[in-house]
C-alpha cells in the first residue's frame, strides 16, 4: 500500500503539524467528531448525483475529515461541535464523486511520497498503531485519506484553471494599488478636554442610571483553585523524544515551500520559529501527561472527594504549588496579567459544579500558548446588579464621559466644515488647525496592505482610519469619526510613488499570491455551480441541517 517508512520512536504529530490540507483552506477547520443527523435505524444518508449514500461511503469520509482534523490540529476533534464534522462529511462525499466522474486517480507512488514526507523519520506501523488504532482508523482509512487529498488538489487545478490566467499587468495594477502610500495628518478631539463644560445634577444622574442600569450587571463569575504543570519544567523529557529533531525541522522546511512561517520575515528566523514551536507542542505532550496522571489520581481518591480537601492535599503530596484565580466572568476569563490560560480553562471553569468539581488536563491550542492545567471550582457567584448607592461615583464618572465624549464629537464636525472651506480658499491644513488652536499630528505613510499603526492604535480604530484615508481624495478632509476617547479629523494630504526597487523583489511571489487566491475563487465558484445542479443533494444537506437543530448534533452514527 504506502510502504514501511524508516522506523523511529518520535514519530510524533509534531512531525505532520505543518501540512496545509486543501479541504481545510477551502471549508476552514473544524473543532469536533462528526455527529449523524440522521436516523440509524433509517440508514438514510441521503442523496448524492441521483444515488444513495451508503453508509459504508458516509462512514470512509467521516473517518477522513476526523483524520483531517488531526493532521491540521494535532489533536482529535471533540464533540461540542459535531455538525461542522458533519458539514464537512457531506462536503468531502461531493468532491470524492466529482472526482471519479472527471476520472481523477492517484497512483501508488504519488500517494508513497506523500507518506514518507508527512511522517518523515516515522513508520506506518508506528504511526497506525500510536495513532490511527486508539481513534478507530487504520492504515487503509490514512490511504484512502491521501489518494483523496492528492485527488482533490488535481480537483483543484482543474476547476481553478481560470484564477491562474491573472496577467503581469493586471497584478502590477493590483500591487500598486495596495502598496501605494498616503501622507496624511490626524486632529484628535479628547474627551477629557471637555469634562470641565459638563454641568452635573443629581437628577441627570438618576435619569442616567436609570437609562444605564443594564451595564452595571455584574455577570456570572466562577472562582477556580489550579495546579499548574508549567512547560518549561518539561524541557528535558521534550527534548529526549526529539532525537531526530534537525530532520523533524526539516520536513517541516520543506512543506512550507517557498513561504515562511507565520510571523517570520527571512528564512533563517521562520527555522527558528518552525524548531521552536516543534519543542513547545513536544514540551505541552509532556506537560499533559504529567496533568493527566494528576488527575487520574484525583479521580481515585478513596472515598470519592466533592470538596477542596482531596485536590489541596494531593496537590501537597505531588510537591506541586496551589493556585487560587481572582473571581471571572465567562465573556473575558482569568485578567492575562494573573494568569494566561487558553479559552478553554474558563469554558472548563464554567461547566464545573460541587457534584463535578475537577476538569483537566486543561491544554493549551495554537492560538493561546501556555502552560497545562487542572482546575477545581472553589466558588460560584451569580450575576447581580448593584444599588445605585454602591457606585454612585462610578455612575457619575461615567455620565460626565459621555457627555464629554459629545462635546468632542461635536468639535469634531465644527472642525471639518470649517477645515473643508478654508482648504477651499487656499488655507494649508497645518495653518487652519493652529488658527482653530489644535495641534495636528503627522502620520507615517502606509497603504491598503498596512495592518496597523503602532504610533495611534491606543487611540484610534485603524482599520477605521484606513479606510477614511483611501475614500477621500488627496488634498481634502475625510469625515469626522469616533475614536475611543473621543474623536479625529483625518486630512489625506497626498498619494506618495510605489518603491519600484522593492516592487521588483516582491512582484514574483506577489503574482503567484494573486494567482493562487484566484484559484481558490475560482474553485470556489465551481463548487457552488456544482451543488447547485444536484438538487437532491441539495435537499440532503437541508436534511441535515434540520435534523442537526432539533437532535444538537450529538448522535453518532453505526460504522
Amino acid at each position: 500500500m504506502i510502504g514501511t517508512i524508516r522506523k523511529h520512536q518520535t514519530w510524533l504529530w509534531i512531525i505532520i503539524a505543518a501540512l496545509t490540507i486543501l479541504s481545510f483552506v477551502i471549508f476552514g477547520p473544524t473543532n469536533t467528531r462528526m455527529g449523524n443527523a440522521f436516523s440509524k435505524s433509517s440508514a438514510n444518508y441521503g442523496m448524492l448525483a441521483g444515488k444513495p449514500i451508503t453508509q459504508k461511503q458516509y462512514s470512509d469520509a467521516n473517518k477522513e475529515v476526523v483524520l483531517g482534523y488531526f493532521l491540521q490540529n494535532q489533536q482529535w476533534p471533540r464533540e461540542n461541535v459535531a455538525p461542522e464534522i458533519q458539514r464537512q462529511t457531506y462536503q468531502r462525499l461531493f468532491l470524492i464523486q466529482k472526482q471519479k466522474e472527471l476520472g481523477i486517480e492517484i497512483g501508488e507512488e504519488a500517494v508513497a511520497t506523500v507518506a514518507r514526507r508527512m511522517l518523515g523519520a516515522a513508520s506506518l506501523d508506528d504511526f497506525t498503531d500510536k495513532v490511527l488504532k486508539p481513534a478507530g482508523l487504520n492504515a487503509d482509512d490514512f490511504d484512502r485519506f491521501l489518494r483523496h487529498e492528492l485527488g482533490m488538489e488535481q480537483l483543484t487545478r482543474v476547476a481553478g484553471l481560470s484564477g491562474k490566467l491573472v496577467t503581469p499587468q493586471e497584478a502590477d495594477t493590483l500591487y500598486r494599488l495596495e502598496h501605494q502610500d498616503l501622507q496624511t495628518s490626524i486632529v484628535f478631539f479628547s474627551a477629557s478636554n471637555y469634562l470641565a463644560g459638563v454641568v452635573v445634577t443629581p437628577e441627570q444622574i438618576s435619569k442616567f442610571y436609570s437609562n444605564q442600569v443594564a451595564n452595571y450587571k455584574i455577570p456570572e463569575q466562577v472562582q477556580v483553585e489550579y495546579v499548574r504543570f508549567a512547560l518549561s519544567n518539561y524541557t528535558a523529557q521534550a527534548m529526549a523524544t526529539l532525537t531526530n529533531l534537525d530532520q523533524i525541522v526539516e520536513n517541516n522546511v520543506q512543506q512550507l515551500g517557498t513561504n515562511l512561517y507565520h510571523g517570520a520575515k527571512t528564512p533563517a528566523e521562520s527555522k527558528e520559529a518552525i524548531r521552536n514551536e516543534i519543542i513547545r507542542h513536544a514540551k505541552v505532550l509532556e506537560a499533559r501527561k504529567a496533568a493527566l496522571a494528576f488527575a487520574e489520581q484525583l479521580d481515585t481518591l478513596q472515598p470519592p472527594n466533592r470538596d477542596l480537601s482531596g485536590f489541596e492535599k494531593l496537590a501537597a503530596s505531588n510537591h506541586m504549588t496551589l493556585h487560587t484565580t481572582a473571581p471571572f466572568d465567562r465573556e473575558f476569563g482569568p485578567s492575562p496579567s494573573e494568569l494566561v490560560v487558553p479559552p478553554e480553562f474558563t469554558r472548563k471553569a464554567f461547566e464545573l459544579t460541587k457534584d463535578d468539581p475537577f476538569q483537566g488536563p486543561i491544554v493549551p491550542d495554537e492560538l493561546h500558548p501556555s502552560d497545562v492545567f487542572v482546575i477545581a471550582l472553589k466558588d460560584h457567584i451569580p450575576a447581580r446588579i448593584p444599588p445605585f448607592r454602591e457606585i454612585e461615583a462610578k455612575v457619575t464618572a461615567d455620565y460626565r464621559f459621555s457627555q464629554a465624549l459629545q462635546l468632542a464629537q461635536q468639535a469634531s464636525i465644527h472642525f471639518a466644515t470649517l477645515a473643508t472651506n478654508a482648504l477651499a480658499h487656499g488655507k494649508s491644513f497645518n495653518t487652519i488647525a493652529a488658527d482653530a488652536g489644535l495641534k495636528p499630528e503627522s502620520l507615517p505613510p502606509f497603504n491598503l496592505n498596512t495592518q496597523s499603526l503602532p504610533e495611534i492604535e491606543d487611540r484610534v480604530n485603524f482599520r477605521l482610519l484606513r479606510q477614511i484615508a483611501f475614500s477621500t481624495p488627496p488634498g481634502k478632509i475625510g469625515p469626522p469619526a469616533g475614536t475611543r476617547d473621543g474623536a479625529f479629523v483625518l486630512y489625506v494630504e497626498k498619494r506618495l510613488p510605489v518603491d519600484e526597487e522593492k516592487m521588483k523583489k516582491e512582484f514574483p511571489s506577489f503574482l503567484a499570491y494573486v494567482r493562487q487566491s484566484r484559484q481558490s475563487d475560482a474553485f470556489n465558484q465551481w463548487f457552488s455551480a456544482e451543488v447547485r445542479r444536484d438538487p437532491e443533494f441539495i435537499q440532503t444537506l437541508q436534511q441535515v441541517t434540520e435534523q442537526m437543530q432539533k437532535s444538537g448534533g450529538s448522535r453518532q452514527p453505526s460504522s
